[in-house]
């Protein structure tokens, strides 16, 4: 990968954590809004390493929880496909 591809896929992945903080603090149907938390904080520990971000999100390729309404919601559901394409 050249450096400007490589730029680009950070891109990419910034923006899908983007899309997931916003829409992790909002609502459909009646749905009780989730409190503030950070991308993957329900995967590593409150003040990760580099190292331990790294093997969560480089070895073992895991992306931020999704809650289960954003599956059936079409707006939510719209937001959580090009988030889950913009980080692959």
């Amino acid at each position: 990968m050249n450096h400007f591809e490589a730029y680009k896929t950070a891109d990419m992945y910034a923006v899908g954590l983007i899309i997931w903080e916003i829409a992790w603090r909002c609502s459909a149907n009646s749905e009780p809004v989730n409190p503030f938390e950070l991308p993957y904080f329900d995967r590593v520990s409150r003040d990760p390493s580099v190292e331990e971000m790294k093997q969560c999100v480089c070895t073992r390729k895991l992306r931020p929880t999704i809650p289960e309404f954003w599956r059936t919601d079409q707006v939510f559901l719209l937001l959580s496909t090009f988030r889950y394409k913009s980080m692959r």
